[in-house]
């Protein structure tokens, strides 16, 4: 409620005002004031990151984040935020050069489910097309429909106007969509894990006594699954003996930068504490697989989860639901699990070919 009061408050004042305020506040934040006095040939500057609620996004900068530190340790990462580069980003501009390297976040907004976030990207290759760009591992939707071929046509020529654009994919039908726009409209183009399974949480053993699971289903324009199934599936678990609780990977209240960690490690600490996970979403399957949690995954609507799974499929403790009838059976399955342990050395070539276009950028 609370957070809603404010998102009111905010579209009354218009963009005029909200573009001052934004505008004062950015000049007093940490990263704006190291960046203008920064005096490196090359910077990197992390932009449209996320401080709404959705902590797969967070998870995925904060991996960002922690991938650039250890493998470019020199480098500095000038983070700006989503608010920020739609309101202020000509004057977060005049303090780069176009030797900077610009990041964007992976995720699942490029195409037509997500307008805002998608005109946003835009926006920031625009502005940016004569710096080398690179967009971490992305998912691409494109409706069917006359809306869905003018918004591919568009981000299609934005991209054919950058000077160096790498684009990474995390599925395979993504992937060979953008391969179909042509080899030359990128840089690079590559079929990536999502950056968020380079994270690990360790492993585990089976834990005697109750068993919990948690049930984290989305609740959104993605949502695949009704109602009266989720309750049928509940009654199954419970009937196998699990008690179930309800999460999301989604908080009902912004999440600032400087809160980001703590709310990702507190999200993943649940999942782990879990004996199962039974999800529609994509990042309910990740943070299950990176700490080493069984779970049984569901497809939604954008295929996020399906495409995601493809990586994960090796990972004897994570099943892909095809079918309701499979269900009673995976749960026995994940049930016999004595031991988990989570091992994202398979997807070491991927992480190089981010690496390397990283290298190649700076």
């Amino acid at each position: 409620m609370k957070n809603t009061l404010k998102i009111f408050i905010w579209n009354l004042l218009g963009r005029k005002i909200q573009q001052i305020y934004l505008s004062r506040k950015l000049i007093k934040s940490q990263d704006y004031q190291k960046l203008r006095e920064s005096m490196a040939r090359k910077r990197v500057l992390l932009l449209d990151t996320p401080e709404h609620g959705n902590l797969g996004d967070h998870a995925i900068v904060l991996a960002m984040k922690k991938f650039v530190q250890i493998y470019f340790p020199e480098q500095e990462i000038y983070e700006f935020t989503f608010n920020e580069c739609k309101y202020c980003l000509e004057k977060i501009k005049t303090l780069t050069d176009q030797e900077d390297v610009i990041l964007l976040p992976g995720g699942g907004f490029l195409g037509t489910l997500w307008p805002k976030e998608e005109e946003n990207v835009l926006r920031i290759l625009k502005e940016f097309s004569e710096y080398r760009i690179i967009i971490f591992p992305q998912t691409l939707f494109f409706e069917e429909s006359e809306n869905g071929k003018k918004e591919k046509e568009q981000f299609l020529s934005v991209a054919e106007t950058c000077k160096s654009v790498s684009l990474f994919l995390r599925d395979k039908r993504s992937y060979f969509l953008a391969k179909d726009f042509g080899e030359k409209t990128f840089s690079t183009l590559a079929l990536t894990p999502d950056i968020v399974t380079w994270m690990s949480y360790g492993s585990r053993d089976r834990r005697p006594g109750r068993k919990k699971a948690l049930i984290c289903l989305r609740n959104d324009r993605e949502r695949a699954l009704h109602e009266r199934k989720r309750q049928l599936y509940q009654t199954l678990l419970e009937e196998k003996g699990y008690e179930t609780e309800y999460t999301s990977t989604v908080l009902e209240r912004m999440v600032p930068k400087q809160l980001r960690e703590e709310e990702v490690i507190r999200k993943l600490k649940q999942f782990s504490e879990a004996d199962l996970v039974l999800t529609d979403r994509l990042h309910g399957m990740i943070f299950s697989a990176i700490t080493a949690t069984p779970c049984i995954a569901m497809d939604n609507t954008s295929k996020k989860v399906s495409g995601g799974y493809e990586w994960l499929q090796q990972t004897d403790y994570i099943k892909l639901l095809e079918q309701d009838s499979m269900l009673a059976d995976m749960i026995e399955q994940l049930s016999e699990c004595e031991k988990t342990h989570y091992d994202n050395r398979t997807y070491e070539p991927y992480y190089e070919e981010i690496r390397n276009a990283i290298r190649r950028a700076l």
